[in-house]
């Protein structure tokens, strides 16, 4: 049948989840037997698999809902096995790095796998391939590995805890008996690629929308078209047993991402693996960790202002929550909603093609190093700082480029510091550790920050303005780097294990356009502007900066979420392909402000250094500038002034809430017509205070409700959202629910609808969204799935659908429709 080879697949993987439960007796290892189930289960699940519809879904099922179709095993009993092996393996998992580790590797294994035959089965099956042959044969060969040495296979999956299991080599007499793990199952699959790989010519596929990506800053957007079953590819994100610096950034002010997460469902998920609290309370300069502290400043929610305003503006609190943690939690999101993606592949090169206007990408698969194409309508780099889409001569990208402040290294290490970090006043979120007079240096200032309690950091070097780079020829056991982090923690005694040095430049960097398009002639053929986005940036690869003000990944990953429902609703007909315009022209303003203002803020934190020697000519001008913070003369005086001042300035970073939560689009998807003045000035410091308002292009304000009769207490971020629009009504606001019903019924736009009052779907209890909606309560707003507002009505009008019809025609471009 058509889709036996990956029904094929489907079947090995619902066999290893029943034997990973518990090991079977009637599951041998003998090769023969094994091959007859695998090819049993494939023809029962081909008799169940009638359309490509049908195997979607399979596909976006959980192993426990794939291994119920294997019908000579108790579907009931598997499941139920299925549901206590997953969380005593996510008890095992989390009692260390190690295990998260080994378990990250395995399902990256297995996705890979599945992406890799399942993309081109039906390519090699046309060529005339047999598949499935090829599958026995590696199949009985890995049989033929379990049976001789379990060690043998690819990766295996982690051992059930407290599971007792027979080693062969410790007990002959015993029958052996290995269940196949997940990283088996990948080996095998790429075993039957590599089989039959050069018997094949170059592969090309075809996708609607296709995504590039080298961290996590494109996992909202691939949700958002998870949700809409498109077909979407994930070329780069690398999972390896070694934590990667570059994925341990950390978002210790991320309102708006926890809100993204939150849409998804993955804010608990995110809190559990997160730090918050008193863990990062401040910001911290000290000589070192266990030394005195020149000064602290209340930092992420900790500081009265912030705690209360924090409070108004979100259901969310500060999360630190490193991208080496966040990323599993996504990848398992995406992969769990359809979305198709391929791991250890790079984007060799992307050329437009001229009669069709579709763009033409060459990948590598880095583990076969073979390449393929993929044709796409519609190309998204997230590819980071040196991305291959931003940089292309097919795309036309321009940058505008401010002088480099500098080198800085992140270096990723292991170290118990328990010891020295039990107390509350030798700890902060953000360590900065400043000794002018040390001599084993990089760089002017390090930071030291926390990637997972007690044992795992990031320390930060950075070096403004050198001209040579000091972090030349660094490596991990370099015996001057060891002794400048022991130094620098100041217990000479710690063991430290250095795991990755990874030196980076300080940029002041931004695209002038996030989108671009093939280029139109005017009418003496010369080239005009754009004839509609089809290749995006997203993250680093539009704007880079460095990380002071913790907004770096936040800022991605509120790029995917502002696209991804865009990218769904022209995919799925809803909205024309100018909708795609409205994310640079929203975005792009939103990235040339944090680059601008992460640069200011290192500004900032040089001054602190220069007061406290850190900037001096010298070790002995360094030393003596900080023994003048206690002299009582007026050499003195000046500097502690000078110190007062400069940390002072740091509260800006440090309550930054404003930067997160004024954001304001202005484009063709917000509709403005019906607002009779332009927006209200914004009262204090933008980056520290917030504005809370329903005028059209800022955040839907946040309000606490009451479900009626209920003890449930929702905000109103939770109705919006889910890749809907959500219309908030109130008292005699009926007609504008029977209109959102009605052209929801007509066009298919996913629109909610929500009254909020007395005897409605939600009761305001706290009065918070009354004094927050700024219109009557039979008007209405209308918030995007992205939960901007895009529309409101002070009042109720003659004709609700009309003027509701008007407006979503507006903001989803269907006058191109």
């Amino acid at each position: 049948m058509r889709f036996q080879t990956t029904v094929a697949l489907i079947a090995v993987v619902g066999m290893t989840a029943a034997t990973a439960v518990q090991p079977r007796q009637d599951i041998s290892a003998d090769d023969a037997e094994l091959t007859r189930k695998c090819k049993a289960a494939a023809e029962t699940l081909d008799k169940e698999v009638k359309t490509p519809e049908t195997l979607e879904k399979i596909f976006k099922a959980d192993v426990c809902e794939l291994i119920k179709l294997e019908k000579e095993l108790d579907p009931k009993k598997l499941e139920e096995e299925a549901v206590k092996y997953n969380k005593d393996l996510e008890t095992w998992a989390a009692q260390s790095d190690e295990n998260m580790e080994t378990l990250t590797e395995a399902t990256v294994c297995l996705v890979t796998a599945l992406a890799v035959l399942g993309a081109a089965g039906e390519v090699l099956k046309q060529q005339g391939v047999n598949v499935e042959k090829a599958l026995e044969d590696a199949l009985k060969e890995e049989a033929k590995k379990c049976k001789d040495s379990p060690s043998a296979i690819g990766t295996p999956y982690p051992t059930n805890p407290g599971t007792a299991t027979t080693s062969p080599a410790k007990d002959a007499s015993a029958r052996s008996v290995v269940p196949l793990g997940l990283g088996a199952v990948a080996f095998v699959v790429l075993a039957v690629f590599e089989y039959v790989a050069e018997s094949c010519p170059l592969p090309k596929l075809s996708a609607e929308n296709f995504i590039y990506q080298s961290g996590c800053n494109l996992m909202p957007m691939k949700a958002r078209l998870a949700d809409w079953v498109l077909p979407v590819i994930q070329p780069n994100l690398k999972i390896t047993s070694t934590p990667q610096v570059s994925r341990t950034s950390s978002n210790p002010s991320g309102y708006v991402w926890a809100e993204c997460l939150r849409d998804l469902g993955l804010e608990q998920d995110a809190v559990a693996h997160g730090v918050r609290g008193k863990a990062m309370s401040s910001m911290r300069w000290s000589g070192t960790m266990v030394g005195e502290d020149y000064g602290k400043v209340h930092a992420w929610g900790e500081s009265p202002k912030t705690a209360h305003d924090v409070r108004i503006a979100s259901p969310c609190e500060f999360l630190d929550l490193p991208q080496y943690w966040m990323e599993p939690l996504l990848v398992r999101y995406a992969t769990h909603h359809g979305v198709e993606m391929r791991f250890k592949t790079e984007l060799v090169s992307f050329e437009r093609e001229e009669s069709s206007g579709a763009i033409m990408c060459t990948l590598r698969d880095l583990t076969t190093q073979h390449t393929y194409l993929v044709q796409t309508t519609y190309l998204f780099g997230a590819d980071g700082a040196r991305s291959v889409v931003a940089h292309s001569s097919a795309a036309n990208f321009s940058f505008d480029h401010k002088p480099s402040k500098g080198m800085a290294c992140n270096i990723l290490l292991k170290a118990d510091l328990s010891r020295v970090t039990n107390a509350a006043e030798r700890f902060g979120g953000l360590n900065w550790l400043m000794q002018p007079d040390l001599k084993a240096r990089f760089g002017i200032a390090p930071a030291l920050r926390m990637v997972r309690p007690w044992h795992t950091w990031l320390m930060v070097a950075f070096a403004p303005g050198e001209k040579d780079d000091p972090f030349q020829g660094l490596t991990p056991t370099s015996p001057r780097l060891l002794e400048f982090l022991r130094l620098s923690i100041g217990d000479p005694d710690v063991d430290i294990e250095v795991l990755k040095v990874d030196p980076w430049m300080i940029r002041e960097s931004v695209a002038l356009s996030f989108g671009c398009g093939s280029k139109k002639q005017d009418d003496d053929g010369d080239e005009g502007k754009d004839d509609g986005h089809d290749i995006f940036i997203l993250g680093d690869a539009a704007h880079r900066h460095p990380p002071s003000y913790g907004m770096g990944s936040n800022t991605g990953i509120q790029d995917a979420y502002n696209l991804g429902w865009k990218a769904a609703f022209v995919a799925r007909g809803l909205a024309g392909a100018s909708l795609l315009n409205s994310y640079s022209a929203e975005r792009q303003p939103v990235g040339a402000d944090l680059v601008r203002i992460s640069n200011e803020g290192m500004v900032s934190h040089f001054a602190v250094w220069e007061q406290l020697g850190m900037m001096a000519p010298t070790a002995e001008d360094g030393l003596r500038q900080v023994q003048e913070l206690s002299e009582a003369s007026a050499a003195g005086a000046e500097r502690r002034a000078k110190l007062h001042e400069a940390l002072e300035n740091m509260r800006s970073e440090c309550e930054s809430l404003g930067l997160n939560m004024n954001q304001w689009y202005q484009s063709g998807a917000i509709y403005l017509d019906d607002e009779p003045a332009p927006r209200p000035e914004l009262r204090g410091d933008p980056v520290v205070d917030i504005q809370i308002s329903t005028y059209p292009g800022g955040r839907l304000p946040h309000a606490w409700l009451k479900v009626p009769k209920c003890g449930n207490e929702p905000s109103t971020q939770d109705l919006a959202g889910g890749g809907s629009f959500c219309l908030l009504t109130g008292h005699g606001g009926e007609a504008w629910r029977e209109a959102a019903d009605a052209i929801a019924k007509e066009t298919g736009i996913p629109i909610k609808t929500v009254a909020i009052g007395f005897g409605l779907d939600y009761h305001d209890v706290n009065r918070q969204w009354a004094a927050r909606r700024e219109v009557g309560e039979d008007g209405c707003v209308l918030v995007r799935p992205d939960r901007f507002v895009a529309w409101r009505a002070t009042g109720a009008v003659a004709d609700c659908k009309a003027k509701l019809g008007v407006v979503l025609d507006r903001i989803l471009s269907r006058e191109e429709l």
